[in-house]
């Protein structure tokens, strides 16, 4: 059996997947607030209370925007990059 201490505590997984959905949001240029974030992370959850989403659900969801963070910054650079040169060509 897993020590009960050893597991992060559930206020600390919500801190995390704030913290994950946040970043997610910043690093697309959307704005950010704790409603909307609370609200993307439950309806990623298919859940209508953030409160309601279990333990489990929390460590995939957190490591999945932390992914979408790392997976858009690459992208990030090629889009500005197309941007500026058709800004300029027009």
């Amino acid at each position: 059996l897993q020590d009960v201490k050893a597991r992060p505590a559930l206020d600390q997984l919500r801190k995390r997947l704030i913290a994950a959905v946040g970043g997610w949001l910043r690093v697309t240029g959307r704005t950010e607030g704790i409603d909307m974030i609370k609200a993307i992370a439950c309806r990623a959850a298919r859940r209508e209370n953030f409160n309601e989403i279990p333990r489990e659900q929390h460590n995939n969801l957190h490591y999945a925007f932390r992914r979408m963070q790392k997976d858009f910054k690459p992208v990030e650079g090629d889009a500005k990059d197309d941007l500026r040169t058709m800004t300029f060509q027009n």
